[in-house]
């Protein structure tokens, strides 16, 4: 067992943990793996040369067994990044954590687990199965296998693995502020109109005053619908992403705005989607529960961002409907 200080379990954790047995670990550190206690830098060393440090990691699926996934919504982020020295930080839906990572080649663990307290709404969204399996990362500190493939990152155990999304990050880069302000999601396919964005290597547009933006959210289909009115944006200090999937039977469901960083390169908008191109195992299973065809649609999202920096990049995550399985692309 591995030294936690958990005790008292945060209401996240403790909805995290519900159907787990126990409160807290022990604080020996006798107890330790020989993992925890490799406080060697040079023991870190294969994942940092793999690509592990340097990047923020998103959770995107937990693999059960088998080709058996439990996905997390799109906008229900669980991130992570570790540095070099050893530390790890990141969020847990809305709490911000932190701790320790050590490691044994391959082998990661992660411990002095702490986190902040505040409940949130989202985890009622992830599967009980997910929550079960975070909860042994955090509460027993179990070791993992950490394989880095480009932009994803697997931890896996004997039984089961968290699958994460990568995005490189800047050294300097800090978060801004984001407000979704329109956000059409599944379920909603509109008549034939004039799409705003037609490259589909390049699906967004950025807005940098009222007029263009109202133009274009007049032309887009409502379902019969008004949309509603936007609220008044300064944009001496932000600026307006809108996010378009083409209207395509082939698109995917969904297109989250999940965070905006500023640094020495530019503006990044860190978006999110289903791809159906992205090979699905889980769909291989013949899961009828799981049914991708009624998640294409053509949505569009239009997002406030607190930034008036005129080089603006976007990193896209597509990811499979079924099985969550991401692929992370390069900012465009």
């Amino acid at each position: 067992m591995i030294a936690h200080r958990l005790c008292p379990i945060t209401p996240t954790v403790a909805v995290l943990l519900a159907s787990l047995a126990g409160a807290c670990t022990s604080d020996d550190p006798s107890t330790d793996s020989g993992a925890s206690n490799n406080n060697d830098p040079n023991s870190r060393a294969v994942l940092i040369r793999d690509g592990l440090t340097n990047t923020a990691w998103t959770l995107e699926t937990v693999r059960l067994g088998g080709e058996s996934y439990a996905p997390l919504p799109l906008d229900a982020t669980w991130q992570l990044s570790f540095d070099a020295t050893g530390s790890v930080n990141g969020r847990a839906l809305c709490n911000a954590v932190g701790g320790n990572w050590t490691a044994t080649d391959a082998t990661l663990q992660i411990n002095d687990w702490n986190e902040d307290g505040a409940y949130c709404e989202a985890i009622e969204r992830i599967p009980s199965a997910t929550r079960e399996l975070l909860g042994q990362l955090l509460l027993t500190g179990e070791s993992f296998t950490a394989t880095v493939n480009g932009l994803q990152l697997t931890l896996s155990n004997t039984d089961s693995a968290l699958v994460f999304s990568g995005r490189a990050q800047q050294d300097d880069e800090t978060s801004v502020n984001h407000e979704t302000l329109v956000r059409v999601g599944g379920f909603t396919r509109a008549g034939a109109f004039t799409p705003v964005v037609t490259d589909p290597a390049m699906l967004f547009k950025i807005y940098r005053d009222a007029d263009s933006l109202r133009t274009d959210l007049a032309s887009l289909p409502a379902e019969g619908q008004a949309w509603q009115s936007l609220p008044a944006i300064d944009f001496s200090q932000s600026l307006v992403i809108g996010y378009y999937l083409p209207l395509d039977s082939q698109v995917s469901s969904d297109a989250v705005i999940r965070g905006a960083y500023v640094s020495s390169a530019g503006l990044q908008i860190d978006i999110a989607r289903f791809g159906p191109d992205i090979p699905d195992p889980a769909l291989n299973e013949g899961n009828a529960a799981c049914a991708a065809g009624d998640a294409l649609t053509a949505p569009w999202t239009l997002a406030r961002i607190d930034s008036v920096l005129d080089t603006v990049s976007v990193h896209e995550m597509r990811r499979a409907f079924c099985s969550g399985l991401p692929v992370s692309g390069p900012a465009q």
